[in-house]
């Protein structure tokens, strides 16, 4: 299981991947 802030991790660096072209 992740933890709530592994989540957030994670999320961010989808983010970022999706920003960048």
């Amino acid at each position: 299981a992740l933890d709530k802030s592994q989540l957030g991790d994670v999320i961010r660096q989808k983010e970022q991947k999706l920003d960048c072209p």
